[in-house]
């Protein structure tokens, strides 16, 4: 774990104030009702709605009154959940500026077991220069990394920012990072305050107002409050009992009288100490004071729970981290360890939620694929294509109904067919929670034996996608010796993959900021039919591999002549290069890849024969699309084509490939 926050003890700087409250039901039931309204809402630092069709938004903010219970723990997250005997629904996480990579991995597992990351970071640099943009391409990378992971992920920087600096070049940081990292669209940009010294110190100087940098830069607004019971400072003990809804009730008035009754709120630290919770209901402290008046110190944190649920909050994460991580005194004992703690937050548990338990976090069967398209490649072969189904992570293909094959990609070549004769397929798409219904069907008849377009003919194809530092693909089993296999590698990372199988010749590399794009060759041997191929990757990475394979072309040298391009202009439309073609025996693959969250097909231009077809999923997932024409281009000036997306996107590589015939 990274950098833990300390929780600051600053109930022996101030006197318990008195506080005149509405009945804790009466509390409920006016604030049920508003939040019954602003379930109906999602922050978003707007107000408006997000595309969101189940519990939750993509930023992971509840919408339908759910509330997230977490913790920040020093060790293994899952010991106090064994100890708990469930789920969290947030894990609560502080890193330096240079603990980036280990943020990241720490959230992809957190997004595995169902639990939201929260995450503070530490600006790499003073406020005052973050403002003016030096940190701007540290927060784009850690944006980019944290969006590429398949959920939602919380982010703060620098929380707690009282007594740290000006709060006027805070607030300009805050306003400089939030649409860095809220351009992905499963971030959630937090603010982090202490609360007691905004609602309770009378101090202008960390009032909301001195810190708040406007609701359009803010998902959720978090406090940290603390109950301070039987604590130690300076050698002093204090005995101040605070219920959690007096800062709830704090944030609601501040909420409303600032016209930010839109902005989710949360809890991002809190705690009570053993002493705290051993205390009786209306118990006299030791200084003479009546505590607990509301109820019994074990159900401290439990009652807390319930008055966020019913006060519109939406997240609390618990400081379960022993004094000593941070060198505070001993009786700051805010670990879940004894009994009625224990008890006390498995009661809270029951009764939150997980961004998995609703329709749109939860894993269930993905639906059919759409777009099926079947096209003849020979006398005895057959392309599919398709699009990719969210949440697949593999594809049945049938023919006349019957199983004939899988593959974790979007496409498929069905060989060893009858010439002439006409087939039909369909396509399910199945992950852990089950299969789909078969796509719409799609026919196509083999050509005549013996016809063929040219002498360069397309064999079959292979696709496979990762999220991971390696990937691999199966080498088609109509794959026969002396074929040409052209293979491209595509990463999210803009880090090279690398090729762990001998006897393949890198061609070519082409890279744009975070995209990059390797091609490798090889002339089949014999026996490499359903030979797996592999690539690695030095860091986790959204990887696209796409495998094409043809007869008929040279072996001394199949490829004649490549190009490739970087596109940065945001648009669905990308150009592959041109070509000088040395002879009039060349067949010209083309290939675009592109990296978009949104991006699922391409549409070809006219002429084009679809000959693989992949797509990712998740947050800058790689889509991809091989074609040719199907027939010999004359030699000369080849003009590139342009291919069109379902989506625009600033990151694509697109490559020309020529193969000569050996005729």
């Amino acid at each position: 774990m990274g950098l833990l926050s300390r929780p600051r003890n600053y109930a022996q700087s101030r006197t318990l104030q008195s506080n005149s409250r509405m009945p804790r039901g009466a509390i409920a039931l006016a604030t049920a009702l508003v939040a019954l309204v602003a379930s109906s809402l999602v922050a978003g630092g707007t107000g408006v709605a997000n595309a969101a069709t189940g519990g939750f938004s993509p930023r992971g903010i509840p919408l339908n009154g759910q509330v997230l219970l977490g913790a920040a723990t020093t060790n293994d997250i899952e010991n106090l959940e064994s100890t708990v005997g469930g789920t969290l629904g947030l894990h609560r996480l502080y890193y330096g500026s240079g603990q980036v990579n280990g943020a990241v991995d720490q959230a992809r597992k957190d997004l595995a077991k169902g639990r939201i990351p929260w995450m503070s970071f530490k600006a790499p640099s003073s406020w005052a220069s973050m403002a003016t943009g030096s940190g701007d391409a540290w927060a784009k990378d850690l944006a980019t990394k944290l969006g590429d992971l398949n959920g939602p992920v919380w982010v703060a920087i620098n929380h707690e920012p009282e007594g740290d600096g000006a709060a006027a070049d805070w607030k300009r940081m805050q306003q400089r990072l939030a649409p860095i990292f809220r351009a992905e669209p499963t971030i959630a940009y937090t603010i982090i305050l202490m609360g007691w010294k905004q609602f309770f110190s009378n101090d202008p100087s960390v009032s909301m107002d001195a810190y708040w940098p406007g609701k359009q830069y803010v998902d959720v607004l978090a406090v940290d409050p603390y109950n301070w019971y039987d604590t130690s400072s300076n050698g002093a003990k204090k005995y101040t009992w605070d219920e959690l809804d007096k800062y709830y009730t704090a944030l609601d008035k501040w909420r409303t009288s600032s016209g930010n009754t839109d902005v989710p709120w949360a809890v991002a630290e809190t705690g009570w100490t053993d002493s705290a919770a051993a205390v009786r209901q209306n118990a006299t402290s030791p200084d003479g004071k009546t505590v607990s008046t509301e109820g019994t110190g074990a159900d401290w944190l439990v009652r807390g729970f319930d008055d966020m649920k019913a006060m519109g909050g939406i997240g609390m994460a618990y400081f379960h981290v022993a004094p000593s991580v941070n060198n505070e005194p001993a009786d700051w004992t805010w670990p879940v360890a004894t009994s009625n703690k224990i008890n006390a937050f498995r009661n809270a548990l029951a009764k939150s939620s997980r961004f998995t338990d609703s329709p749109s976090g939860a894993l269930s069967a993905p639906e059919a694929p759409s777009g099926l398209t079947a096209s003849a490649t020979g006398p005895g072969t057959i392309a599919l294509t398709w699009k990719a189904s969210t949440g697949a992570t593999s594809y049945a293909v049938r023919r006349n109904g019957t199983v004939v094959g899988s593959t974790s990609g979007t496409g498929y070549t069905d060989g060893g067919l009858t010439a002439s004769t006409s087939y039909s397929y369909s396509v399910t798409a199945s992950n852990s929670a089950g299969t789909s219904a078969a796509s719409t069907s799609a026919s196509a008849t083999t050509s005549s034996s013996g016809s063929s377009s040219t002498a360069v003919t397309f064999r079959a194809s292979a696709t496979a996608t990762a999220n991971a530092s390696q990937a691999t693909l199966t080498v088609p089993s109509q794959l026969q010796t002396g074929d040409t296999m052209v293979l491209f590698a595509s990463t999210n990372t803009g880090t090279a993959a690398s090729l762990a199988a001998s006897g393949w010749t890198k061609a070519g590399e082409r890279s744009l900021t975070d995209l990059r794009t390797v091609m490798w060759t090889r002339v089949a041997q014999a026996g490499e039919a359903g030979d797996a191929v592999g690539v690695t990757v030095p860091v986790v990475s959204k990887i696209d591999l796409t495998l094409v394979a043809y007869s008929g072309a040279t072996s001394a040298e199949p490829i004649s002549a490549w190009a490739s391009r970087a596109d940065s202009a945001n648009s669905p439309e990308h150009e592959s290069p041109g070509l000088v073609l040395p002879d009039s025996n060349s067949v010209v693959l083309t290939y675009w890849v592109d990296k978009s969250s949104s991006t699922t097909s391409w549409s070809l231009p006219g002429g084009q024969v679809r000959r693989a077809q992949n797509s990712g999923s998740g947050g800058g997932h790689l889509t991809s699309v091989a074609s040719d024409s199907g027939k010999a281009s004359p030699n000369g000036a080849w003009a590139g084509i342009t291919a069109t997306a379902d989506a625009p996107s600033s990151r694509s590589t697109t490559w020309s490939v020529a193969l000569t015939s050996a005729k």
